[in-house]
């Protein structure tokens, strides 16, 4: 009896172990008892699986993008991507997906191919970038992106290096030789002298201008925001009957750099909206080799200086323009695929971003 009993014991767990192979075959999953699994399964002892494609031949991948600049670096950012296979260099739209704003996002991809994600600038809103994944051969979740971030823009204060002293701007902030004192002015404000709201800085045949910009993100936008984001360019305009090219420099903060440029080869909608000198802003780099982009904090510097023709006396008429723009991705209109630049292609070459530009008045 006590043998039939084993029998019919040993038949039953046969049958319970054989229907949960099947089980897991039939739903794609590979079994192991003991020892190390292959893929992603875990190790030691136990049964652990591997993860494949479905019966589809696709997978789920998950993805997300942090804001950067906002140190508890829990901040989600929920863009619009756009997804495109990789072959080589030739990318091929897949899909759109809106990013959720508090979690990982995910959605089903073919397997046996390489995807870019594109996560498409927004003006005043966020910076752009994009995400490529390994060859898809199961599910997968990629490391947490933490390269794009909150974008804003920015303001501006002026100190004349001449007169030694900040120079007002037409709401009447500004002058005063104590910095911490001196407020900061919106894109579009006008910089006049270091005495007076109304009038110009006189400048005289041969004479100059010679200032220090302060530039920071906007004090009324989230101070987790940057301005800058694929590429960062100032450029000036400045009447070249009247005036000699300007001289731009970096100043603070250290190891930044700026590289001389030609404003139509930047961006087409600058140069009709007459700009005619440009430089491209090499960004310094922190200890820790992070670039330290356009934010709150640090305020960075620049010089520009520009010089009057021998015999040109600048009047109010003769003001002198610098600004800043970033470049950053955006939907091509030629098809479904993405270009970067500071201006999109579209017939009236929309700009990526609102260019920040400052008027300084001579008289």
């Amino acid at each position: 009896m006590k043998s039939e009993h084993a029998l019919l014991l040993g038949v039953l767990m046969a049958i319970i172990v054989g229907g949960f192979l099947y089980m897991g075959l039939t739903n794609g999953t590979k079994f192991q008892i003991g020892g190390t699994s292959g893929g992603t399964g875990s190790t030691g002892g136990g049964v652990s699986t591997v993860q494949t494609c479905n019966a589809d031949n696709q997978a789920q991948v998950r993805w997300n993008a942090f804001n950067a600049e906002d140190p508890t670096q829990n901040t989600y950012l929920p863009y619009a991507s756009r997804i495109y296979s990789l072959d080589g260099t030739t990318e091929s739209y897949v899909n759109s997906v809106t990013m959720s704003a508090s979690d990982n996002t995910n959605t089903s991809l073919p397997c046996g191919v390489a995807y870019k994600i594109y996560l498409p600038a927004t003006n005043a809103s966020r910076t752009s970038g994009f995400i490529t994944t390994p060859v898809i051969t199961k599910p997968i979740t990629l490391p947490d992106y933490k390269q794009t971030a909150s974008q804003a823009s920015v303001q501006f204060r002026v100190f004349d290096v001449d007169n030694n002293n900040f120079v007002y701007s037409d709401s009447g902030k500004g002058a005063a030789v104590n910095e911490a004192a001196t407020t900061f002015e919106l894109s579009g404000a006008s910089f006049y002298s270091t005495t007076t709201n109304t009038t110009g800085t006189a400048v005289g045949s041969g004479g100059r201008i010679s200032y220090k910009i302060y530039v920071e993100t906007n004090a009324t936008a989230s101070a987790v925001t940057r301005f800058d984001d694929q590429e960062l360019l100032m450029f000036s305009y400045a009447n070249s009957t009247v005036y000699n090219p300007p001289v731009a420099s970096y100043i603070e903060p250290s190891g930044g750099s700026l590289t001389s440029e030609t404003v139509s080869a930047k961006s087409a909608r600058l140069a009709n909206d007459q700009y005619n000198y440009a430089w491209v802003v090499n960004l310094p780099h922190d200890g820790a080799g992070n670039v330290v982009h356009i934010t709150d904090t640090p305020v960075h510097i620049f010089g520009f200086t520009v010089n009057a023709v021998t015999g040109q006396n600048p009047t109010g008429t003769d003001t002198v323009k610098v600004g800043f723009a970033t470049s950053g991705y955006f939907q091509n209109t030629l098809g479904s695929g993405m270009s970067i630049g500071y201006n999109k292609d579209d017939t009236s070459k929309t700009y990526v971003y609102s260019p920040q530009v400052i008027n300084l008045v001579v008289s």
